[in-house]
């Protein structure tokens, strides 16, 4: 990755950063709902702390974990194709620096 010029790096690192912070926010969501139903006595505190610990536990591990171990370049890649980040919010030149990530993704 640091053969790639500075200012590649650093949107591929942003790009990734986006891509990480919309499926946080995705899932925080969800977990906002559960506190909505706390609010409304439709589920007690400990069913709430529960569902918390399950998210941080879960889906907040796996994301961190995924969007901070890894290369950019498939992160980046992986975000367009799963749906997380548009084509279109890709630079012109990013493309290159992702093809082979993208083929490997799109075969699976």
């Amino acid at each position: 990755m640091s053969a790639y010029p500075k200012h590649i790096r650093k949107k591929l690192h942003d790009l990734k950063c986006e891509a990480h912070e919309r499926e946080l926010a995705s899932e925080l969501s969800q977990l906002a709902a559960k506190f909505d139903e706390w609010k409304a006595g439709r589920i007690g505190a400990g069913d709430l702390d529960h569902l918390i610990h399950q998210h941080h536990n879960g889906p907040s591990r796996e994301l961190f974990k995924f969007y901070n171990g890894g290369d950019d370049r498939f992160a980046v890649a992986h975000a367009v194709v799963e749906g997380v980040l548009k084509e279109d919010e890709i630079p012109e030149d990013i493309w290159p620096h992702i093809e082979c990530q993208m083929q490997f993704l799109r075969r699976e």
